[in-house]
C-alpha cells in the first residue's frame, strides 16, 4: 500500500536539484578578512534647572585596529537576491579608552558656562577586545539596463554583540577640599590626585547589543573583462541599542536602552577579479558613523534590582575598515 508514497517520494528526491538549480539560479560563498579603525563614544548627560542637558560623563573607546573574519553567502533567482554574513573579531588589544568628567555639572547643575567646560576627571586606560560578532541579512533587486551596468536597491538588517574591557588607570582627579567647593581642571598640579592603577587591572567593560535595519542601494560597474567595481550606500531608519557598563573597581553596573531614528549611515568601494570560471577575490573599504542616540539609563544592584536614573545617556560610533574576500560560485547566474 505504501509503494506508491514511496514512488512519489524517489520522484521528487531525483527531481529536487532540477527544481533547486532552475535557470536563472545562483548561489555562492565569500571567506572574508577585515581590518576596522574607529572608536566608539558613551556618554551621560544631567539636566538644569531649564531642562538643558550638560555633559557629565565621556568614555572614548578605541576599536583600532579590530581584527574580523567571516563568511558570507549570496544566493537568488534572476533579479532577486539576498545575502547573509557574519563575523567575529579576535580577542586583541585595540587601542586606548579615555575616561573624562565634568563633575560641576552633577553638583551644580545651574553653575555658568566657564565652571561647566571644567574637566575635573581624566584617565586613559589599555582597551582590550573581549568579542564582537555581526550577522547582518541584505535583500536586494539588480536593475541591469547593460551587461556592464547594474543597480541594486536593498533593505536589510544588522546585529552587533560586543565586549571591550579597558584596564589599568592613568591620568589624575582634580581634589576639592570641601564639597561646597566648585570642581577645577584635572590637570592642576597644585591640587590633583594622580591616578596610576596596574596595567593588568580590569577597569571597567562595555558590553553593547545594537540591531539596526538598513535601507540604500548599490552600483556596479563592469569596465574590463574579469573586472567589477562596486560602490554602495546606505541610511538607517532605525537603531536600537542595550548597553551595559560595567565599573569593574567600584562594583557598580549601568543599563542604558538608546535608540535613534536615521542617525547611521554606511558607504563602502569595492574591486572584484574573476580569478577563474568560479572563483573571484575583492578587495575593499567600508566606512560607517552613527551620530548619538539618547535613551534611558538603569542602575543595576549586586542583588538584581533595578532603578530608572535622571542621567540621559546617549552612544555613538565612526568606523574605516578594509576587507579582502576570496568567492566561489557553487551556481553561476546563466
Amino acid at each position: 500500500m505504501r509503494r506508491p508514497f514511496y514512488f512519489l517520494a524517489l520522484v521528487f528526491i531525483l527531481s529536487f536539484p532540477h527544481l533547486i538549480f532552475a535557470e536563472g539560479f545562483y548561489f555562492s560563498g565569500e571567506f572574508f578578512l577585515r581590518e576596522s579603525n574607529g572608536n566608539q563614544g558613551e556618554y551621560v548627560y544631567v539636566t538644569d534647572s531649564s531642562g538643558n542637558k550638560r555633559l557629565l560623563s565621556e568614555l572614548i573607546w578605541d576599536a583600532t585596529p579590530v581584527f574580523d573574519f567571516g563568511l558570507s553567502f549570496a544566493g537568488g533567482w534572476k533579479n532577486l537576491g539576498l545575502e547573509i554574513s557574519a563575523g567575529s573579531a579576535l580577542p586583541l588589544p585595540c587601542g586606548k579608552m579615555t575616561d573624562s568628567d565634568w563633575m560641576n555639572n552633577q553638583d551644580f547643575p545651574d553653575c555658568d558656562d566657564s565652571l561647566s567646560s571644567i574637566k575635573s576627571h581624566y584617565t586613559e586606560s589599555i582597551c582590550k577586545t573581549d568579542y564582537s560578532f555581526t550577522i547582518c541579512a541584505d535583500f536586494f533587486y539588480a536593475f541591469r539596463p547593460s551587461p556592464y551596468f547594474a543597480i541594486k536597491p536593498s533593505c536589510g538588517i544588522e546585529y552587533d554583540a560586543s565586549s571591550f574591557t579597558a584596564y589599568g588607570l592613568d591620568g589624575a582627579y582634580f581634589l576639592r577640599f570641601s564639597s561646597y567647593d566648585y570642581w577645577g581642571w584635572w590637570n592642576d598640579g597644585s591640587s590633583n590626585n594622580k591616578k596610576d592603577t596596574d596595567k593588568n587591572t580590569k577597569v571597567i567593560r562595555l558590553k553593547r547589543d545594537t540591531l539596526k535595519i538598513w535601507t540604500g542601494f548599490s552600483l556596479e560597474i563592469a569596465p574590463a573583462a574579469k573586472w567589477t567595481i562596486e560602490g554602495s550606500f546606505a541610511l538607517s531608519p532605525y537603531v536600537y541599542m542595550a548597553s551595559l557598563d560595567e565599573h569593574l573597581l567600584k562594583d557598580e553596573n549601568y543599563y542604558d536602552l538608546m535608540s535613534g531614528f536615521f542617525s547611521s549611515f554606511k558607504c563602502g568601494l569595492s574591486g572584484k577579479y574573476a580569478a577563474g570560471e568560479r572563483f573571484e577575490v575583492s578587495l575593499g573599504a567600508d566606512f560607517s558613523y552613527m551620530s548619538k542616540i539618547y535613551g534611558k539609563s538603569y542602575s543595576l544592584g549586586s542583588d538584581g534590582s533595578a532603578y530608572r536614573l535622571n542621567d540621559v545617556p546617549a552612544a555613538d560610533s565612526i568606523s574605516l575598515s578594509f576587507r579582502l574576500g576570496a568567492r566561489y560560485h557553487f551556481v553561476k547566474k546563466d
